[in-house]
């Protein structure tokens, strides 16, 4: 007879954390095998960016309500949302921080260059490719753009910018980010706090930013 799971027990669960690792040469069956599992988990394509290289990818994202982050390290590679992805509705707003030079690329417009410090602001509603111009670490964070967007009414549908490494609260939110990786954030209440702090940080950097 199975014993009814106690709610107390549930409520104070610790958030989430899915982990992810690829490593092969490019044609391996198992790196392809693995790949086409990114590709519909988090709708995006990874590929080395040297063919003649192995691709080494690792990565953890915590998730709780209204936020999803995380950091990852791997070879110099390219991550492609395309058109076809972009077609799955998603609009959610994504930081991404890198340790090493970035170039993200969109269909009709320049090219951005990030540095490390900067922040580059993504559109999960625009097709892009992300390119890791050397082996990196870089850590994420993926929040809804309707939560963002009642902060800062002014803020565009799909944007797409680059804070840059000095922009206020930027790197503050990154160490808290990284900061909350390990901490088990039990219970709703915890998780809820965590993705509302996120989401108020990305928007007063962003808010900052002179780009914005």
């Amino acid at each position: 007879m199975n014993t009814p799971a106690d709610p107390s027990q549930a409520a104070e669960a610790s958030a989430p954390m899915a982990t992810l690792r690829l490593s092969g040469m490019p044609g391996d069956r198992n790196l392809k095998a693995m790949c086409d599992y990114l590709a519909g988990l988090m709708r995006v394509d990874v590929a080395p960016i040297h063919q003649h290289q192995p691709l080494h990818y690792q990565a953890g994202l915590r998730t709780v309500p209204g936020a999803s982050w995380g950091s990852s390290q791997a070879s110099a590679v390219s991550t492609t949302r395309t058109a076809a992805f972009c077609k799955d509705g998603q609009d959610d707003l994504m930081l991404v921080m890198p340790s090493v030079n970035m170039t993200i690329g969109q269909p009709g417009r320049e090219a951005l260059r990030v540095r490390p410090g900067d922040g580059a602001l993504l559109s999960q509603a625009r097709p892009m490719q992300i390119v890791m111009e050397q082996a990196g670490a870089s850590w994420a964070l993926r929040v809804p753009q309707r939560d963002v967007a009642r902060m800062l009414p002014s803020l565009s549908d799909a944007p797409m910018l680059v804070l840059r490494q000095g922009t206020p609260m930027l790197q503050l939110l990154q160490s808290f980010g990284r900061l909350l990786e390990s901490d088990p954030l039990r219970g709703s209440a915890s998780q809820q706090l965590a993705g509302r702090q996120l989401q108020d940080m990305l928007a007063v950097a962003l808010g900052g930013s002179d780009d914005y």
